[in-house]
Parts: structure tokens; C-alpha cells; sequence
């Protein structure tokens, strides 16, 4: 009898046995669907490296690094759509800052012809590329064209350097004023050289070699005046409007009749 007894208790404890080895599949299951029980948090780990510096200034904007991540080769763009080349605090619409920052235009009708606007000495310049500075503007305000030492407000350096000046309502008129036999030049295009001033002072009046401080190849017309009074040095030629005589009158009030009409 007792081992009959004895039997039905292994099979209810075999019976249990197998209820809870279900139970812990099931559980085995859900667990691993639901991703597990997190465990404790562990210790703080090692400190990792520096990154790269982020951007100064305190505004929102849009920077792209260059490749060797250098900030200082970034384009940034502000708030307010200023771009900044080399700076993150552009002060314009374009604003480049660099040792020698300069933009660059390709005219590629013109066989790739390259000019350059760009800061050099301190100063503006606009030039062509392979051919050399065309103008400069200092960083005082003086221009200078064919040179990059500007010491007026205008300075042109050429082997004959020249401003033209064109009269559009007298049809298309124009005058020149140009540096010529190293003196100094005032032209009519098509008709020739009205005035010239040579390096020593002298100006010749329809010639370029003047021989004194005044010579003229032409004629001289004097209007009828009143009597001058006397130079302090010299003389003074006039035409005296009582007689109409041509007279001269030193600076001793000495009055020399030079010819009658």
C-alpha cells in the first residue's frame, strides 16, 4: 500500500516538476522579448579625447569647414545672410579675411583672361593676371594706375601717361591732357598740341619747344585797357584803350610806346 502511495507522489512531484519547467520557458520568453530587466549602472568610464574647437561668437549660424577641418578656412553664414570667408563675423554681404584676400573672375569668352580684385600693401588693387597691377587704391584714398605708390590723390605712371576727356555734346570732342617729350602736354585729338610746359618751366603756345617762360608761334590779340599800374618787377605789356597804342610800363611808372596802331 505505502508503495502505491509512494508512486502517486512521484508522479504528482514529476507532474510539478514539468508545470514549472513551462512556467520558466514562458518567462524565458517574455523576458527576452521585452529586452530583459536593465541591470545597475555601472562605474564612469575614462574621459575621452578633445574634440575639434567649435565656432566663437555667440549668434546662430551656418558654418562649412574646410577639409583639413581648420576653422579659419570656414564659410559661415549669419543670421542675416552676411557670408563670412575665413571669419565667423562677417560684416557685409561678403566679407574675406585673409593674409592677402582677393576674388577672382575668369572671363571665359576671352580665352579663360583672369582678373583679380584683392588687398595687397595695406591698400585695393584690380589686376590682370600674367599682365600686372592695373589700378591700386592705398589705404590713404590715393589711386594710382601703373603704379602701387600712389603720392596723389591721382597717380598715373606710364611711358606716356595721359587722361582723355571727351565732350559728347560738342560731338564726340576730345581733349588730352598727357606727359610728352618729358613735359607736359594739352591736346586736341586730330588737331594737335595747344599748350605745353616743359620740365624746366618754360610754356610754348603752339609749340613744344619753348625757348623762355612764355613763347607763343602765332599771334598775340590784346584788348584795349585802362592804363595798369607799374609792376613791381619789369615790365607790364598792355594796349591803352585812350589811344589804343601798344605800350609797356616798368616798375618805375615808366611808360614805353612799342609800336602804334
Amino acid at each position: 500500500m505505502s508503495d502505491g502511495k509512494n508512486g502517486n507522489t512521484s508522479k504528482i512531484l514529476a507532474s510539478i516538476a514539468i508545470v514549472f519547467s513551462l512556467i520558466a520557458i514562458a518567462l524565458s520568453g517574455y523576458l527576452t522579448t521585452v529586452g530583459g530587466v536593465e541591470g545597475p549602472q555601472g562605474e564612469t568610464g575614462p574621459q575621452g579625447e578633445t574634440g575639434p574647437q567649435g565656432l566663437p561668437g555667440g549668434g546662430d549660424g551656418y558654418s562649412l569647414d574646410s577639409a583639413d577641418g581648420n576653422i579659419t578656412d570656414a564659410v559661415y553664414v549669419n543670421n542675416n545672410g552676411d557670408v563670412g570667408i575665413g571669419t565667423t563675423n562677417p560684416y557685409n554681404k561678403l566679407h574675406i579675411m585673409a593674409n592677402s584676400p582677393a576674388v577672382r573672375f575668369t572671363e571665359t569668352d576671352a580665352g579663360n583672361k583672369n582678373w583679380t580684385i584683392g588687398g595687397y600693401l595695406s591698400g585695393l588693387t584690380f589686376s590682370e593676371a600674367g599682365i600686372g597691377d592695373w589700378l591700386f587704391i592705398s589705404e590713404g584714398g590715393n589711386v594710382g594706375i601703373g603704379t602701387l605708390n600712389p603720392h596723389n590723390k591721382l597717380h598715373i605712371m606710364d611711358d606716356s601717361p595721359a587722361i582723355r576727356f571727351t565732350e559728347t555734346d560738342a560731338g564726340n570732342k576730345n581733349w588730352a591732357i598727357a606727359g610728352y617729350l618729358s613735359g607736359l602736354a594739352f591736346s586736341e585729338a586730330g588737331i594737335g598740341d595747344w599748350l605745353f610746359i616743359n620740365e624746366g618751366g618754360n610754356v610754348g603756345i603752339g609749340t613744344l619747344s619753348p625757348e623762355n617762360k612764355l613763347h607763343i608761334d602765332g599771334a598775340i590779340n590784346l584788348n584795349p585797357i585802362t592804363e595798369p599800374g607799374a609792376p613791381s618787377t619789369g615790365f607790364v605789356l598792355y594796349c591803352d584803350s585812350a589811344d589804343g597804342i601798344l605800350k609797356a610800363k616798368s616798375s618805375a611808372g615808366t611808360i614805353t610806346v612799342l609800336a602804334n596802331p
